[in-house]
């Protein structure tokens, strides 16, 4: 029976899925030496082609570098930049202005003097888990008049009216509907009657179109999913960057509210995950397949320097022994190729094998939180997830030759033509050292 080899997890020795880049020499993995044509930004507008696109990255994000929160924020703030660009030009007027430096300056300051203000009033109790704050006039908070006069200028406030007017707005919208899309809205539901509106003690506003207030229920579901504590895809961001996106949210419905939040998650793909998915990404074989074209390599440098000898001891002419040269040429070649992460016969093919966590189901990632050593409290043993054991339980065979798909990124195939190129150069050269000996040797003519 054939022996069965296992793919190490990414935490565990050197031939782990996630250190098996070290065993590659790649085109590059420094941010800042990755090729113009296969850059993070012309990856993310979908310029790039198989195995460097979209799909490979989020794949790898998801089962490797487990960071594709990042990816799905960028996502959504594109979607949501476009859906605010659609906005009519005869309902733009409602919309908020940009978020700039100066603004976020500003709301440092804000946030600064609500915290000392805490601090100051409740020094014993804990802080409360941070929620989407609420704009100065629509709440009991203390604020500073500075506070007031820049939220004034920077705010867009929705009108304040009764349920009938909620209602004209196009659609029926509860209270949860309203605190939803305008998280700064608030009614006071014990004194609230249908048929009374509030005129006294409330400033009216001008009535927000559908489309904007479309906008305010959007940008509250991004922050509840990746903004705010606990989310489903809570971003890794400090507290402080936390408070500065809430504090921008709840006054501002532009795109550049999410500025710093969008700075950390681009951060953290443009200068760690991409150039790490480069070096995985890039080879066009997998760990066992390069063990396997190694001894291949060897095996042809084997066999073309024993023939060699052979024909020096034989009554052969010196002439035979040159047939040893496309032998240790191809041996040496490979080798080469291999050494870089490039099977030869998948150059020639045009194809590169697919990675084991790129065919992996995604359904099998709600199990996997169900994972009884997770969900017990064991220690967490990265090879238990799904697709590193049905990976495992393939035969060597199987991974050897083991799914392709067709190389598409041009890039890519200049790089493996050049490592094809160098790799003949050196295969010639040593072919040219190892035949110089073999030719100087006198026929033994043993044979």
């Amino acid at each position: 029976m054939e022996r069965r080899l296992k793919l190490k997890s990414a935490s565990g020795g050197g031939n782990g899925v996630g250190r098996s880049a070290n065993c590659y020499k790649v085109i590059s993995i420094h941010p800042s030496s990755i090729p113009e044509d296969i850059s993070f930004d012309r990856m993310m507008i979908g310029a790039t082609f198989p195995p460097i696109n979209m799909t490979g990255f989020k794949a790898f994000l998801t089962n490797i570098d487990y960071n594709v929160e990042n990816l799905d924020f960028l996502l959504y703030i594109q979607h949501y930049t476009k859906l605010f660009e659609a906005v009519a030009d005869e309902e733009r007027a409602a919309l908020s202005p940009p978020w700039t430096k100066k603004d976020e300056e500003a709301a440092k300051k804000a946030i600064n003097n609500i915290n000392k203000a805490t601090h100051k009033s409740t020094p014993s109790i804990a802080m409360a888990q941070p929620n989407l704050p609420t704009p100065p006039g629509s709440s009991g908070d203390e604020s500073s008049l500075e506070d007031l006069k820049y939220e004034a200028q920077h705010s867009t406030r929705p009108r304040t009216g009764d349920r009938g007017r909620i209602a004209s707005m196009g659609r029926s919208m509860s209270y949860a509907e309203m605190e939803s899309i305008a998280p700064f809205v608030r009614y006071d539901s014990q004194h609230l009657h249908p048929e009374e509106s509030i005129t006294e003690g409330v400033e009216a506003g001008p009535e927000l179109p559908i489309s904007v207030m479309n906008l305010w229920k959007e940008s509250q579901r991004i922050a509840n999913a990746f903004i705010l504590p606990n989310g489903p895809k809570q971003l890794n961001l400090s507290s402080r960057e936390r408070e500065l996106v809430l504090y921008a949210l709840a006054r501002n419905n532009h795109p550049t509210s999410f500025s710093v939040a969008l700075r950390a998650a681009d951060h953290v793909l443009r200068n760690d995950s991409y150039p790490k998915f480069l070096q995985l990404a890039t080879p066009n074989m997998n760990r066992i397949r390069q063990q396997f074209a190694y001894s291949m390599g060897y095996l042809c440098i084997l066999i073309g320097v024993a023939y060699a000898g052979v024909m020096s001891m034989s009554k052969a002419e010196r002439e035979w022994r040159l047939f040893a040269i496309p032998l240790i040429v191809l041996g040496v070649a490979t080798l080469y190729a291999a050494r870089r992460g490039m099977c030869l016969v998948l150059h020639s093919l045009g194809h590169y094998q697919v990675k084991p966590w790129e065919v992996y189901d995604p359904e099998h990632a709600e199990r996997a939180h169900a994972n009884p050593e997770v969900f017990l409290g064991g220690k967490y043993n990265s090879e238990s997830r799904d697709w590193v054991q049905r990976y495992n339980r393939r035969y060597a065979m199987r991974k050897i030759f083991d799914k392709e798909a067709p190389v598409e990124e041009p890039r890519i195939r200049d790089a493996q033509n050049i490592i094809f190129g160098q790799g003949l150069f050196t295969g010639f050269l040593a072919s040219v050292v190892v035949m110089a000996v073999f030719m100087s040797l006198p026929p033994a003519n043993d044979f």
